[in-house]
């Protein structure tokens, strides 16, 4: 389900041979959910019921192990060459629309987690995805030409994302011959990694200086969306950061937007400022000093919004409901 899908479904094109060729990581983290060989997420019993989710053979579908490998997709199973797979990474807004609120304040107000049915950053969670009646509808805050859609995706930064080999399991083995049983194609290796499926929603935190929040049009306190899983990949060089860090940056990524155009965004400030790339489009990891898998912390200033501006839309898309109503409701 979800966009490669609906590629694939309809025999609109084959992603798995329109792979983004500059990176060198190929295999999604949900191809190798797929696969068997990692579980970059948790089982959805909203839409995994026992009395109606069979595997090939027609037996009930009961948890996560049950919805990978052979023992789900069968032998001869083709979803490598189907096309099921991408280095793209889409954005929340594409994926997810306007992320649901528990509160009209606070936390809540960009909660990626709002439904207790759903995990986080699940369907549940969010409005979309993203439609033509979502772009034509009044209380819309940006024209389409501003809403991203998808770009070149960013390798995984957790504990699954580097495909392993060891004593009890090899994913890379587990992934190549979920590709092809007869172990004729290699397509990844132990130390590739997989990469990110979708953006995580307004998870930045605003921090522009007084007198620049007019200019910017953003509100003090509020929260705008990250769009780290977009990695500014081409023409990147080597770029060192303030903590004598050495990382690939400096480059663009070229993104499609929701009006149909592809444009290049440029990665030539953030982290550091000195109109240094930083690896990031827009908002960017503040711990960048090789701690962010385990607490990453975004930040939107004044260097990061000028990559952006007038580029890419980081807020919510539509109006918020209010009681009452309004004549956008």
């Amino acid at each position: 389900v979800g966009w490669v899908a609906d590629l694939v479904n309809n025999k609109y094109a084959n992603p798995t041979k329109s792979l983004d060729p500059i990176s060198r990581s190929k295999i999604n983290e949900k191809f190798a959910d797929m696969a068997g060989a990692v579980v970059s997420g948790k089982f959805n019993n909203v839409r995994w019921l026992s009395n109606a989710s069979t595997n090939y053979a027609g037996t009930a579908v009961a948890g996560q192990a049950d919805i990978q490998g052979t023992g789900y997709f069968g032998t001869s199973q083709t979803v490598w060459d189907s096309g099921y797979n991408t280095n793209f990474a889409t954005t929340w807004h594409f994926s997810r629309g306007d992320n649901n609120i528990t509160a009209t304040t606070g936390a809540g107000r960009y909660s990626v987690n709002a439904s207790a049915l759903d995990g986080s950053k699940s369907p549940l969670d969010g409005d979309g995805p993203l439609s033509s009646a979502i772009l034509a509808d009044p209380s819309m805050l940006s024209s389409a030409d501003k809403i991203a859609l998808m770009g070149p995706s960013r390798n995984g930064d957790g504990a699954d994302s580097q495909i392993n080999s060891g004593a009890t399991t090899n994913s890379a083995d587990t992934i190549n011959l979920f590709i092809d049983p007869t172990g004729r194609k290699k397509m990844c290796k132990v130390g590739d990694f997989t990469v990110e499926s979708f953006t995580d929603g307004p998870a930045a935190s605003r921090n522009l200086t007084a007198n620049q929040e007019g200019v910017y049009a953003i509100t003090a306190n509020q929260q705008v969306h990250e769009i780290n899983d977009i990695v500014p990949n081409a023409k990147a060089k080597k770029v060192r950061q303030p903590n004598s860090r050495d990382i690939q940056a400096g480059g663009y990524a070229n993104i499609l937007f929701a009006d149909g155009s592809n444009r290049r965004v440029n990665d030539n400030n953030g982290y550091g400022g000195a109109n240094k790339g930083d690896s990031f489009v827009g908002p960017y990891i503040t711990n960048i000093d090789g701690t962010q898998e385990a607490q990453r912390t975004f930040v939107l200033d004044n260097g990061a919004y000028d990559e952006v501006r007038d580029e890419i839309y980081l807020g919510r898309m539509r109006l918020l409901l209010s009681a009452g109503g309004g004549s956008a409701e």
